[in-house]
């Protein structure tokens, strides 16, 4: 089979899918072996791995930003003395200069894991 021959098949093939030269022959490959190609995640990847949702999505970046582990900011708010979501959220913007968004996902977590007053 000579070379332009080859480059033909894998034109071809291009309509069906992916081809690869390996040992002297073009292969088609199939849909999973494109994919691992490619870096796509597998299934099992995408089934093991969930991502974060609500205000801990915001947890890394107020950490990297703010130089405080969540822990201890979560703490700074028990002990503040301040009541009502929204005072707490001015106070950490006020007194910490953090962002309202950051501020509002750690007294809405903050919150939520606290018991309630009775």
């Amino acid at each position: 089979m000579s070379g332009n021959s080859r480059y033909r098949d894998y034109c071809h093939s291009r309509g069906r899918g992916v081809a690869r030269f390996v040992a002297s022959t073009w292969t088609t490959l199939s849909s999973p072996e494109i994919m691992v190609l490619r870096g796509a995640p597998t299934r099992t990847d995408t089934m093991m791995t969930e991502p974060v949702k609500g205000p801990a999505s915001y947890f890394p970046s107020i950490e990297k930003k703010y130089g405080r582990p969540i822990a201890e900011w979560k703490d700074l708010i028990r002990a503040s003395g301040v009541t009502g979501h929204m005072k707490i959220v001015n106070w950490l913007k006020n007194e910490h200069d953090m962002g309202h968004g950051h501020a509002n996902a750690l007294v809405a977590h903050t919150l939520a894991e606290s018991p309630r007053p009775r």
